[in-house]
């Protein structure tokens, strides 16, 4: 039994993805042929503030082991998995690429792919 709200955060999901997700492929490490999907990739901002607090006193200080992360649908992609290696290219920003660091599968509607830049440059 799904709880009422299960229905409104689908639609909020689509409707995110409809506006942010773009084109990435993903590279399979153990050769399997690449897959191409849409997701929302938000890129880190490497922005750390003083440690003293500054003159605003803003202790908000970040800190960031990946450089992006990817939020892949769930229910509209149950069969991917990235793994820790896996590749992401991204045509849409210059046929970036990104290393899957770690993946969190905890997310009931995303899986959240923690990425680092990749040393591969452009194809």
């Amino acid at each position: 039994m799904s709880a009422r709200y299960h229905a409104l955060r689908d639609r909020t999901v689509a409707a995110v993805d409809r506006v942010f997700a773009e084109p990435v492929r993903i590279i399979w490490k153990d050769g399997r042929a690449p897959v191409d999907i849409e997701a929302v990739l938000r890129t880190a901002a490497q922005v750390a503030q003083s440690m003293a607090g500054g003159r605003g006193q803003a202790w908000n200080v970040e800190i960031t082991g990946a450089s992006a992360l990817l939020y892949v649908d769930r229910a509209r992609y149950p069969d991917i998995l990235p793994a820790r290696g896996d590749e992401i290219k991204v045509p849409a920003r210059g046929d970036a690429y990104f290393e899957v660091m770690r993946t969190d599968t905890r997310n009931r509607t995303r899986l959240i792919c923690h990425l680092s830049e990749s040393g591969r440059a452009g194809s």
